[in-house]
């Protein structure tokens, strides 16, 4: 806070990031934070750009209060730096931050969508909650633009629930074609028979009106509607030893008599027998009426039948 050159203040925050991130966060986000009270707008920003390096609760937590402090000119600082947040362990607190920024009111309201979706597009949730946050993205946006933004979210997670994610905006007339695309792209990075895929690919053919996305959805829907090998699923069980699920009619419904096909998360479509642990899939089966053979897949794993 003392230096005098431009270039003097560029080494001693460089120092200052390698040290705070050697500190325990919240220790040295309380350092920061006592440095904060005095200084001028320019020192403002370099040290909540430091709490950025820093990340953690206390440092989310100082950096929010600028978001919705008196100073604008801090505010359209704190705004930015939440957007450009990094740290995947504060991710629960940083989604609600920008969600509440989302929501508003506040000047930089789009910058809270932008920095949701940003969250839900390039780092690690569970399925489910991402796909619950790309709903919630779409609902809370409200300009057009900002909504668009979440379709290529879809296809950088490819799997079966995604592709069926993607159904709801298929029915919305201002966003269509954009949710055919993103359904398109999103089922071409599957594998094997995607019975479910298959039918959200006939609501595309349906509805779009993109000569493009429809030639390319008869192709994926050809190609995951797979080819009947005469596979005769004859028991299916899920789970580990002593808690096992039958799961025989739902497997023979994704098989359809072909040998490969993806069943996604196994919890999800089978139920989870074993919570906790890591279970198996026992199929027995036959081709074409011969013998019985048995395959045991690892959790999660697309099923490939040896003829």
């Amino acid at each position: 806070m003392r230096a005098k050159a431009e270039e003097e203040v560029q080494k001693i925050l460089n120092v200052l990031k390698s040290a705070c991130t050697r500190f325990a966060q919240d220790a040295a986000a309380t350092e920061v934070a006592k440095a904060l009270e005095g200084s001028s707008p320019e020192q403002k920003t370099q040290l909540l750009d430091l709490l950025k390096e820093i990340a953690g609760a206390k440092s989310l937590e100082i950096v929010n209060g600028f978001v919705w402090g008196d100073d604008a000119a801090m505010r359209n600082v704190a705004t930015r730096i939440l957007g450009e947040w990094r740290s995947p362990q504060d991710l629960e607190p940083l989604a609600a931050a920008c969600l509440k920024l989302a929501k508003g009111p506040h000047e930089h309201q789009s910058r809270g969508v932008s920095g949701y979706i940003r969250l839900a597009r390039q780092f690690t949730f569970p399925e489910d909650q991402r796909i619950a946050m790309i709903t919630t993205a779409f609902e809370t946006a409200e300009r057009p633009e900002h909504k668009a933004l979440i379709f290529d979210i879809f296809a950088r997670y490819p799997s079966v629930k995604m592709v069926e994610a993607t159904m709801p905006y298929l029915a919305n007339e201002a966003f269509c074609e954009q949710a055919c695309k993103a359904a398109v792209d999103t089922a071409a990075k599957l594998q094997g028979r995607q019975p479910q895929a298959v039918r959200v690919m006939d609501e595309v053919l349906k509805l779009t009106k993109n000569a493009e996305t429809k030639t390319q959805a008869e192709s994926v829907r050809s190609r995951l509607a797979g080819v009947d090998e005469g596979i005769e699923i004859v028991k299916a069980i899920y789970g580990v030893d002593g808690k096992m699920a039958e799961v025989t009619d739902k497997v023979r419904e994704l098989s359809a008599g072909s040998s490969v096909f993806d069943i996604g998360s196994y919890n999800a479509v089978f139920g989870d027998p074993a919570p906790n642990v890591v279970k198996t899939l026992k199929i027995t089966y036959k081709i074409k009426g011969g013998p019985e053979k048995t395959i045991v897949c690892a959790e999660n794993h697309p099923v490939d039948l040896p003829k």
